[in-house]
């Protein structure tokens, strides 16, 4: 009895050896585990508040832009306010000169300038009916052909421009037109001061 007893207990003992491996082992598995877990939970948590922060930075520059871009038109659009206004007023001193002595040479330069632009040739002019009378077309059909080197000829049309001052003028066939009329001198500078002001508006920083 004894040799059976020694060897039942050799054998638990060696089974709770084992045992107690065992569990020592799954403990340090379940750690390990556990460890890994927490170490990729921190990771995730850190990813999602870096990404939380630069989706925060990024919106505040969406809005930051949206703040400037709002007030770049706001200006923009006081300034073109104010340039509507300057342009009438100009149109109006315009309006008034037309009723001067000097508004017959301003004539005559228009006309030149265009039928020069247009390189000469055969050419119509078009103004208001009072202003034909005070249109001298061999002389200037002389002044641009000499400017040019090209014959020219300056017909002048029955037609009335409603316009404030100054004159269209065109090849005969009607191809190629200049409008040096006021209003569309005044149209053309006006672009080009809104293109200006909208340029510096927008290159700002």
């Amino acid at each position: 009895m004894d040799v059976l007893e020694k060897m039942r207990e050799g054998i638990l003992s060696d089974a709770k050896a084992e045992a107690e491996e065992f569990i020592e082992k799954a403990k340090a598995e379940v750690e390990e585990i556990l460890s890994k877990a927490e170490e990729k939970a921190q990771k995730e948590a850190q990813e999602i508040l870096a990404r939380g922060e630069r989706e925060l930075e990024a919106e505040k520059r969406r809005s930051l832009g949206k703040i400037r871009l709002a007030e770049k038109m706001r200006k923009l659009k006081a300034m073109e306010e104010h340039i509507d206004k300057a342009f009438e007023e100009t149109l109006e001193s315009l309006r008034e000169l037309a009723r001067t002595s000097d508004y017959k040479e301003i004539l005559a330069n228009f006309i030149v300038e265009g039928g020069i632009g247009l390189g000469g040739g055969e050419l119509k002019v078009m103004a208001r009916k009072e202003d034909i009378k005070d249109i001298n077309a061999g002389q200037l059909a002389e002044v641009i052909a000499k400017e040019t080197g090209n014959e020219t000829t300056v017909s002048l049309s029955e037609a009335n421009v409603n316009c404030a001052g100054g004159v269209i003028v065109q090849l005969k066939d009607g191809s190629i037109v200049i409008d040096n009329t006021f209003e569309a001198r005044l149209e053309r500078d006006r672009r080009d001061l809104r293109v200006k002001i909208a340029k510096i508006l927008f290159e700002e920083a």
